[in-house]
Formats: structure tokens, sequence, C-alpha cells
């Protein structure tokens, strides 16, 4: 065999990978016992352990080339071809001879996110569950023995956690808490399975528990993150006179006192809506309120209203 080959130690080499499914290639060489090439003969490649063989016909310079189909439902790892040539009649003829090889027989996985939030709260725990399968729903092995593998979890690309699978089901469980400090809006989740460590690639790189032989595969879901809010009223209490004018003063906040830009505060009086205000890059609002001369007498509340966003959730304060 020139193709697939195989090192000074009897490994595979890391150039003759196949997908089950996909064609392996290979080339073979047919000499006499002079190492004469031999010319125009047919010789006949199997796929061990399966009905998969091709006929060959060699070339001027010995050589034959051809493919076979890997089976779709192929075990993965190491699998040995055989070569065999069949001689020749005659005074002159040739003895048969034949030869082996081995190559490596990948697979694809499928990982699936089947429970996972959709809206969230800054400083929620979540937990994401699903599945890791290979390309026929079946789990992962090592020779023919299931396995467990290594699922990592990133939160808007940023790696959070890993947990290892359930050996016979594919099954994992990811959980995570939030960052009282994320910001609001859309942000992803994302499962990852990295593959085998020494036959995929990028080679080195998947987790040195994953069976070999498996190719990566990932998944992921959106969701949203909706943040608490509060209202500093800086408006302290007090008497204003009628046909004055009263200001009303505060900041808008996040759950971490980040300021909020750019979003409407109600402000009420006396159970009576008066304006709306709108805050500044500062998060900070101030409203102009004239007293009219018919006003009433004695205490009135005062109350700031943020009434909520999409992401943001509503707040309010009194004075």
């Amino acid at each position: 065999f020139i193709k697939p080959t195989l090192d000074g130690l009897g490994t595979p080499s890391l150039n003759d990978r196949t997908e089950r499914g996909s064609e392996v290639l290979v080339q073979v060489l047919l000499r006499d016992n002079t190492d004469s090439p031999v010319e125009n003969q047919q010789v006949i490649v199997r796929l061990n352990g399966t009905d998969v063989s091709t006929t060959l016909t060699t070339f001027a310079n010995g050589t034959a080339f051809g493919s076979l189909t890997v089976p779709s439902n192929q075990t993965v790892g190491f699998n040995d071809l055989s070569v065999s040539f069949a001689g020749t009649t005659g005074t002159t003829g040739l003895i048969g001879s034949n030869a082996s090889t081995t190559f490596a027989v990948l697979g694809n996985t499928t990982l699936s996110i089947l429970t996972s939030p959709s809206t969230l709260i800054a400083g929620d725990s979540f937990t994401v569950t699903g599945t890791l399968s290979d390309d026929l729903s079946l789990p992962l092995a090592i020779n023919g023995v299931a396995s467990l593998a290594i699922v990592h979890l990133l939160v808007d690309g940023v790696p959070v956690a890993s947990v290892e699978t359930n050996a016979t089901s594919g099954d994992f469980s990811l959980s995570w808490t939030l960052p009282e400090d994320v910001s609001a809006g859309a942000h992803t989740i994302e499962v990852r399975f990295l593959g085998g460590r020494d036959w995929v690639d990028p080679v080195g790189v998947g987790d040195p528990a994953n069976p070999d032989f498996y190719l990566p595969s990932s998944d992921q879901v959106q969701f949203n993150v909706s943040v608490p809010t509060k209202i500093l009223l800086l408006t302290p209490g007090g008497t204003v006179d009628r046909e004055s004018t009263m200001t009303i003063q505060g900041t808008l906040l996040d759950l971490v006192d980040a300021p909020l830009a750019d979003l409407t505060v109600e402000v009420w009086l006396g159970g009576q809506w008066i304006t709306n205000v709108t805050t500044d890059e500062s998060g900070f609002f101030v409203a102009i309120y004239p007293v009219p001369a018919d006003a009433p007498l004695g205490p009135l509340s005062l109350e700031t209203r943020f009434t909520g966003t999409t992401f943001y959730l509503p707040s309010n304060a009194t004075g």
C-alpha cells in the first residue's frame, strides 16, 4: 500500500482520516521478486469486515489507484484495508500476494440543546439541558463501549462551565448564574463538544476525556436579559407656595448603579400625573412644575415612576 500509509511504528497517517459515509482513497504498488513493476494486472482491495471492495488494474509503473466508500454505519476508529493479487499462471507466472494497511474512520456528532431559558433577570441562575450523540443517533463509544464526553457552556462566546455527559444516554445538564452587571438585551447560550483530541482537527484541542475519532459539534440559542432599575429621588420634602414653581430631580439607575440614559420617567403629584421627563446620559432627570393658584392646600404625595421597557424592569420612588 502506498496510500493509506503507515509510519515506522505502524500507526496510520493523519492524512488518511476518512469520515464514514465518504470515500477512502487507495494507491497500491505491484512488483515482482526483482522489484520490477507488474503492469496490467488486477488487484482486489477490500475494507475488512464489510462487503465493500473494488478491483483495480495496475499501470505500467505497477501502481493502481481507486477508492472505496466507507459505509455510513462503519465503526469509528482504526479500520483495516487488504489488497490481494491472485497471481498469473504459466512457466513464468507470478505467485499471488497480499498486503494490508490501516486508516482512521471519523464520525460526525450532533449536540442539541433541549431546554434553556428565553428570558432572565440579571443575577438569575439558569440550567441548560441537552444531548450528545453520533451521526447514527447513538451514544459516543470507545472500542464499542459507550463513553462519556465533555460539553462546554458558553455565554456570549465566553466559556463559563463544563460537564460530563451521561455515557449511556449522552444527556447533560449545565447550570450557571448570570452576573448582576450583565447588559440588558439579547444574549447567546452555546454548548460545544470539542471532539476527539488526537485524531480530530484541530489536533490536541479536544478534551482528554472525550472519545477519539468523533468530530466537534455545537448548538446555540438566544435569550433576553432584563435588568432591575431604581430611582433615586433627589428632591427633599418641604413646602411650596401657590403660583410658585416646584423642581423635582432624580436619577434612574440599574441594579449595579449604572446610569440609564434616554428613558422616560413619569412624575405624579397627589395621585395625579403631571408630566414626563427623559433621563440624560448620567441618568439624571429634572421636572419643573408650576403650582397653580387653586392647588389644594395640605400635604401631597410626590411619586416618580419608571414604567419599564423590554429590557429594563419598572421602578418608582416617593417623597
